[in-house]
């Protein structure tokens, strides 16, 4: 039986920048962009084949993704991931670096440190 994919990218027909939007079971996670080029488009698939890979890695990236969703909440603003960010992330997520990846947002995100 396959299971249907978690995450997903999606654009935003209203928004004429090149964005994207993560999706969790057809719902957008608020707060949480890539801005990519139709070269990056690549890297962006297999990020989300990355997401969807298993569920023990995705009950983890769950909670990295909620994570995020409240450290972007409490500061009141989209967490936009740079495509240059991509293959770092990527690699991240393969090892399964979840601190590694926690420290690439706050490393990209200097506001964090004023909420600590």
């Amino acid at each position: 039986m396959s299971k249907n994919k978690r995450y997903r990218l999606q654009t935003d027909a209203q928004n004429s920048m090149d964005l994207l939007y993560l999706e969790y079971n057809g719902e957008r996670v608020p707060g949480i962009q890539f801005v990519y080029s139709p070269s990056d488009i690549h890297e962006l698939e297999a990020l989300i084949g990355l997401l969807n890979k298993t569920d023990a890695e995705c009950s983890v990236l769950d909670n990295q993704i909620d994570f995020l969703h409240n450290m972007n909440t409490m500061l009141d603003r989209q967490i936009t991931i740079q495509a240059k960010h991509l293959e770092k992330i990527y690699k991240l997520i393969k090892n399964k670096d979840w601190d590694g990846l926690t420290a690439l947002y706050m490393d990209t995100h200097q506001d964090y440190e004023e909420i600590v």
